[in-house]
């Protein structure tokens, strides 16, 4: 585990978990307009957690949205570091 978020799914308090990341790396253009890379990384593997116990149960409940906001909170605290 390289880093814990605290937060909140529906209702519940919870810890995210992060086991990897991959560093962002933003789209570029390098000489011919051949040379054009696309952004890369900004996304890890993680795992909700409840009181230390692995919350699978919650994390079959959750929405596309919460996974996109807890996504998006891991991001802002992998890539502000």
């Amino acid at each position: 585990m390289i880093a814990e978020l605290q937060t909140e799914v529906a209702e519940t308090e919870c810890t995210v978990r992060l086991y990897n990341w991959t560093p962002y790396r933003p789209a570029y253009i390098s000489g011919a307009p051949e040379n054009c890379y696309p952004a890369e990384g900004g996304y890890g593997d993680w795992a909700l957690f409840v009181k230390d116990q692995r919350a699978e149960w919650l994390e079959a409940q959750l929405t596309p949205q919460q996974i996109d906001s807890i996504e998006a909170q891991l991001f802002e605290m992998m890539e502000q570091s």
